[in-house]
């Protein structure tokens, strides 16, 4: 099983059972994009969520979770050892002033590259600036949180890219402890974004289509690093 050693945890702990029943309103489709505005809703947003989606024939293994989160525990705590070191000897860089998500996007990769240009069947001749450590340590814990928000906005708008996905990791390597409920519920979102990438994958595929590997794998691997890492694990892969 692995144990959470990030050099920035606060102890944090996930309370999994449920403690009360979540109503059954009617069969309407759960809006998953509009932020709930009552338990009710919310509880039903979480059940949605948590249901599985993963078919008998891609199985993500435990032993793989814990290896992922593992590893990424060990990229958080080099970011963080990383950070320390630039900001005691450099002078304090001030945030960048990102109010829109145009702003973040420049910020991200520039003025002159579209949402549409990063195609994922074009990654290989494409060369988009990456999220460098210079680039991630003056943005804030706030401005980290909106840039999440956008990124599961891009996600949604154009699905999975190779620079994106790099971006969303990078976020959330930044992110430090103790997390707040509303960076806890858009990192729900985010996982609730690759799940439903992963699920079209699987529904989409037949005899003669092979699955995206690569992208099969980067699903996986969000939905272990939110699940797993970061304590939600009613919305992590199970193989019970």
């Amino acid at each position: 099983m692995f144990e959470n050693t990030d050099s920035s945890d606060d102890n944090d702990e996930s309370l999994c059972k449920q403690v009360l029943p979540a109503p059954h309103v009617n069969d309407d489709p759960v809006d998953m994009n509009k932020v709930p505005t009552t338990g009710e809703e919310y509880l039903r947003q979480m059940t949605t969520n948590t249901s599985s989606n993963v078919t008998e024939k891609h199985i993500v293994s435990t032993e793989w979770q814990n290896e992922q989160s593992l590893s990424f525990s060990n990229v958080r705590n080099d970011y963080f050892q990383m950070r320390d070191r630039l900001r005691a000897r450099t002078k304090k860089n001030p945030a960048p002033r990102l109010r829109t998500a145009n702003d973040y996007w420049k910020f991200c990769f520039d003025d002159n590259i579209q949402l549409s240009f990063l195609e994922t069947d074009d990654q290989s001749d494409t060369q988009h600036p990456l999220p460098t450590m210079a680039k991630m340590i003056i943005l804030s814990q706030p401005q980290l949180h909106q840039l999440l928000q956008h990124e599961n906005d891009w996600l949604k708008q154009n699905g999975c890219s190779l620079h994106l996905a790099l971006y969303m990791f990078a976020t959330l390597a930044a992110v430090d402890k103790p997390i707040s409920e509303d960076v806890i519920y858009t990192m729900r979102q985010t996982c609730a974004g690759w799940k439903e990438i992963r699920t079209k994958l699987l529904n989409s595929t037949d005899d003669d289509h092979s699955v995206d590997s690569t992208l099969m794998k980067t699903c996986d691997l969000f939905i272990c690093i939110i699940g797993r890492y970061f304590g939600q694990f009613d919305l992590a892969d199970k193989n019970e």
